[in-house]
């Protein structure tokens, strides 16, 4: 078997610098074991240590100064005992003692003794319907681990829960008795009994809304409204509370920053209940002036455009929450506070108050260094700068670099996330971008203008023209038609529907980008080109540590107009450890008589990963791969000469990504393609 990373000892001896350097990195998110003690867990077997670290470190910070240290044992060994009880050993007793060590740290030691371990087997809830059951079951292990030890806390957290679930849906008198718990013989397996009263459901039919203090400047009928979509619904406590803030958010939207509303009667009839709520409104508060106090580095200028408070206006509560978050997503304070001063001009009915924004400017510049790795380009370094606050106007100003054996990039970028409004980034940035690709070297310089915009939670587009001056040179394939050296001028669109619920490792939802890509004459191109990318990734968890994660890509660029082929840097490849992992990088798809690859107008990859978490932060994978790379874009669904990779992976999950460990098989290799290949790299395929 040829693997690439095999072939190359040099490469292992950087995969092991790299690990070295992400074991000291796995301290920036991960558990830091305490400065002036050594923990020491005896008897504690079947858990990671780092869970236990995790569990009591915080409680040793600064503990060569604690002047009461048996009460730190004390509380340490406490939260060990609930840790294991809440894993099904309910007898679980630990003991602590603090051991002197002649010239280090002393050690805290904690002697575990487990006893059984017990299984809750089944649980049961005499007293509810029939047809309830199955939801109840559910709604009590919705929570909990997958073996489903028992717990005395899981158990009476079990029984709240059902009673949340008959309580949502409008058994506002059920009643949960207390559980009954019966052991076997030998105490490994229990059952439980959980006594319910459902009593009957009550619905909301209707709400009366009063004022104490004169008339407002919201109409009865609006306010009445609050609950039109609560009306005939299951009642609760929640709908209370909702209907009570409602009135409320309601007037303070109309200037009355002071109302106070609180619920005054509630009748409960055949299955029904009514509300009725009374407003005290207290003035209506038109704004004086908007002062800012702590800033200053950032201009006042600035800081107005991000407050929609306005001198002159009525108070809207809806518009002191947008300047907060307005405030708050620029990055540029650690505090952000915005209240209306209680003196002002003040009558019966209307007042005068001014609001005062309170800020605390963070440090505005920044440095950072990324280690990265990958198996083709090898070593990776980035570094960067980052002033956030340039000149006072919110802009930031952004320089970044990478440096790997095969690749260097350079970026300077200028970037306005208010310039095209607040949901907008603008970014202005001038690139140097050097590669090392298998057949040739890739060159490129320019500058580019983009937009993103966020849409929605889950919708966003970015939008962008780009002028690069792309080379090609050391071109090892025989073609002679390739151009080498061409100025390209393009504009693009990418929208993007997000419902992931992680951005390093997601266990749920899915990702959708699409991309357009147009390149012409007309826009000061030497070439002509549309092209066209598409990729869609879900993810859907089976339990606390199982994942599948599924992923299509597609890529496909067409010449038009006087270009007739596309340059060697512009076109597709497939292989490598973001694709087809059983291949070296670019090594599937057309290759020329010497066997150096030639891309293509087209390319596809489908990949398919089991993902099942080992511990904490050890992932194993499972994954099949394919794709393939067609040489004209009419080719693009041909599937022609695919080529496939099944393998196995490690991980080790930073907060930086993944070191990722890849090994697969070619199961069909060509003459000169690779048996199999083991990447090392940080970061997921997809």
């Amino acid at each position: 078997m040829r693997a690439a990373a095999l072939a190359r000892p040099a490469r292992w001896l950087q995969a092991l610098l790299l690990c070295a350097l992400a074991s000291g990195c796995s301290l920036l998110g991960g558990v830091r074991e305490p400065e002036d003690v050594t923990l020491d867990f005896v008897g504690a077997t079947g858990v990671e240590r780092s869970d236990l670290v995790e569990r009591v470190a915080f409680l040793f910070e600064g503990f060569a100064q604690n002047q009461r240290p048996a009460s730190v044992l004390d509380d340490a060994a406490f939260e060990i005992e609930v840790f294991f009880r809440e894993r099904g050993f309910r007898d679980a007793q630990v003991e602590s003692e603090l051991v002197p060590t002649p010239g280090g740290k002393p050690v805290a030691r904690f002697e575990v003794r487990l006893g059984v371990r017990t299984h809750l087997v089944s649980v049961a809830f005499p007293g509810a319907a029939p047809e309830h059951a199955p939801a109840l079951d559910v709604e009590f292990w919705s929570d909990a681990q997958a073996e489903r030890w028992y717990s005395e806390a899981r158990v009476a957290g079990g029984a709240r829960t059902v009673l949340r679930w008959y309580r949502r849906r409008g058994h506002v008198q059920a009643r949960v008795g207390e559980p009954e718990v019966e052991f076997d013989a030998d105490g490994r397996e229990a059952r439980v009994r959980i006594p319910v009263e459902p009593g009957p459901a009550f619905v909301l039919a209707s709400v009366d809304v009063e004022v104490d203090g004169g008339p407002v400047a919201v109409p009865d009928q609006v306010m009445m409204d609050v609950a039109r979509d609560r009306i005939g619904k299951p009642f609760d406590e929640g709908v209370a509370r909702l209907v009570r803030g409602r009135v409320g958010a309601l007037l303070g939207e109309h200037g009355y920053a002071d109302a106070q509303v609180t619920e005054t009667r509630r009748e409960l009839g055949e299955g029904s209940v009514r509300l009725g709520y009374t407003v005290k409104p207290g003035p209506r508060v038109r704004i004086g002036a908007v002062r800012f106090q702590g800033p200053s580095a950032t201009r006042i200028g600035f800081l107005e455009d991000r407050v929609a408070l306005k001198p002159g206006e009525w108070y809207r509560r809806s518009a002191a929450r947008e300047s907060l978050a307005n405030l708050s997503r620029s990055g540029l304070f650690d505090r952000v506070t915005i209240d209306l001063e209680a003196d002002g001009e003040s009558s019966a009915t209307e007042a005068t108050r001014d609001v005062v924004v309170d800020l605390e400017e963070a440090a505005a510049r920044e440095y950072y260094i990324e280690p990265g790795y990958g198996s083709y380009e090898g070593l990776r370094l980035g570094v960067g700068a980052r002033q956030r606050n340039l000149f006072g106007s919110g802009r930031t100003l952004d320089f970044s670099a990478t440096v790997a054996e095969l690749a260097q990039r350079a970026d300077l970028s200028l970037i306005d996330p208010w310039i095209l409004g607040s949901n907008a980034t603008a970014t202005a940035s001038i690139f140097w971008n050097r590669r090392q690709e298998p057949s040739f070297q890739r060159l490129e310089q320019g500058l580019s203008l983009g937009a993103r915009w966020r849409l929605s939670e889950e919708w966003r587009v970015r939008t962008a023209w780009e002028y690069r001056r792309s080379d090609a040179s050391q071109i090892e394939v025989d073609a002679p038609q390739f151009i080498d050296d061409v100025d390209v001028s393009e504009v693009s669109v990418e929208p993007t529907w997000d419902t992931r619920d992680a951005f390093e490792n997601p266990r749920q939802g899915h990702q959708t980008r699409a991309g357009a890509d147009v390149s012409a004459a007309a826009l000061g191109s030497q070439i002509e080109y549309l092209r066209l990318n598409l990729e869609h990734s879900r993810f859907v968890s089976f339990g606390p540590k199982t994942t599948v994660a599924a992923m299509a890509r597609i890529g496909w660029i067409a010449p038009f107009g006087d270009t007739d082929e596309i340059p060697i840097q512009e076109r597709y490849f497939n292989g490598g450890e973001n694709s087809v992992r059983s291949y070296e990088e670019s090594e599937l798809g057309p290759k020329d008589v010497n066997g150096e690859p030639v891309g293509g107008e087209a390319s596809t990859t489908f990949s398919v990963e089991l993902r099942y978490l080992l511990t904490k932060r050890v992932q194993a994978a499972l994954f099949v791969d394919a794709g393939d790379v067609a040489l004209e874009h009419e080719d693009v669904f041909r599937f022609q000469d695919v080529g496939f990779g099944i393998g196995l992976g490690l991980r080790y999950l930073l907060p930086i990504g993944p070191v990722r460990i890849d090994g697969a098989i070619n199961p069909d290799p060509e003459d000169g393609e690779s048996d199999g290949v083991i990447h090392v790299s940080v970061g997921f395929s997809f």
